[in-house]
Formats: structure tokens, sequence, C-alpha cells
């Protein structure tokens, strides 16, 4: 798989300037996975209280 294949399988930007994934980039991308998880659970649990 190229590189920019394996790019925007992987999430999007997997460090471009070294070649890999570093564990910085890997800990941001779990905190924006946990922030999207939270923001979807407040958006259900709205619809609940408003329908």
């Amino acid at each position: 798989m190229n590189k920019r294949g394996e790019q925007t399988a992987r999430g999007g930007q997997v460090d471009s300037y070294s070649g890999k994934a570093d564990s910085s980039l890997c800990s941001l991308r779990l905190g924006a996975l946990c922030v999207f998880i939270c923001a979807r659970a407040i958006c259900v649990l709205l619809a609940q209280v408003l329908a």
C-alpha cells in the first residue's frame, strides 16, 4: 500500500514527517475518539430528555 493510501486508511495524518505513527499522535487520536464518543453520548441523552 502506498504512503498516501496508508495515511488515509489510518485516519488522516499518520506522521507525514517520519513515516510512522508516533506515540503523541496516537494518544491525540485516542483523545479525539474519546471526545467524539462522549459528545455522541451527550447528544443521545439530550435527545431523550427533549423527546
